[in-house]
């Protein structure tokens, strides 16, 4: 995965290894200031996720870092754990990354009749972290349970 050329933390996640700075992030959510310090309040050289996704958390660094993250590059899988992410670490709605996660959401939301029930569940589950409740009407006026019909 490509490093952030400024970062000066290594964040190691299963196989994948990259930089982020510890600032931006720390900015981001004070989970990742606790992450990235000491109990002295040193700053780490690497720590190490390995419960993490990957992917999904090296989306939520990159969208920290401002990077511009294409539609394409997100999956379902990916959204509902950036959206855990997320929850997780606290990162607030005013943040890029709950934008970037967001923008995703109402991507995967555009054809919901063309969604399975699976897909809906997990779309469920990104809409009940994002919170808002624009989301509840997008996801819910779609959804058609069958109903039957009595004699």
């Amino acid at each position: 995965m490509i490093p952030y050329q400024n970062g000066d933390v290594e964040v190691r996640i299963q196989h994948a290894r990259f930089l982020v700075s510890a600032s931006v992030m720390s900015q981001l959510s004070p989970e990742f200031r606790r992450l990235f310090t000491t109990k002295h309040g040193l700053l780490r050289e690497s720590i190490e996720l390995p419960d993490e996704d990957p992917v999904a958390f090296h989306l939520v660094c990159q969208s920290a870092h401002g990077s511009f993250i294409p539609q394409a590059h997100i999956s379902l899988e990916t959204l509902v754990n950036m959206a855990e992410a997320i929850r997780r670490y606290k990162i607030p709605a005013t943040s890029r990354v709950h934008n970037t996660v967001a923008f995703s959401f109402i991507v995967q939301t555009l054809r919901p009749e063309t969604l399975s029930t699976v897909k809906l569940v997990m779309l469920f589950r990104v809409a009940k972290v994002l919170g808002s409740a624009k989301y509840e009407p997008v996801s819910y006026t779609h959804l058609t349970l069958p109903t039957t019909e009595r004699v």
